[in-house]
């Protein structure tokens, strides 16, 4: 396992080298997309599935896919109970940093 910060310093928070050309990564809580937007280019031919929860953070890596031309990018608004991948397609899954918010009346 890889800490955060390393991760980002070391680009080693995928296990690139494991990675197999019809693997699904998922980034679960992708927010502005730092680590889907870094993994896409290098992986074309895999599916880059961005999770999360805000749809503001939807929309910026629905920016981010266009500008960069990533056609592997699908960002997907997920809620609070289901992240809304398909059935049986992900092979990694990516969660750095993420935490739960929850509205306190």
């Amino acid at each position: 396992m890889v800490g955060a910060g390393q991760a980002r310093k070391s680009g080693k928070a995928i296990g690139g080298d494991r990675l197999r050309p019809d693997d699904v990564v998922v980034d679960i809580g992708a927010g502005t997309g730092y680590f889907s937007t870094r993994i896409a280019p290098k992986v074309p031919e895999k599916r880059i599935l961005a999770v999360d929860v805000q749809p503001e953070m939807i929309d910026i890596l629905g920016w981010m896919k266009e500008e960069y031309q990533l056609d592997n990018l699908q960002p997907i608004l997920g809620d609070e109970t289901n992240p809304h991948l398909p059935k049986n397609a992900v092979d990694l899954v990516l969660m750095v940093d993420g935490f739960c918010r929850k509205k306190i009346i």
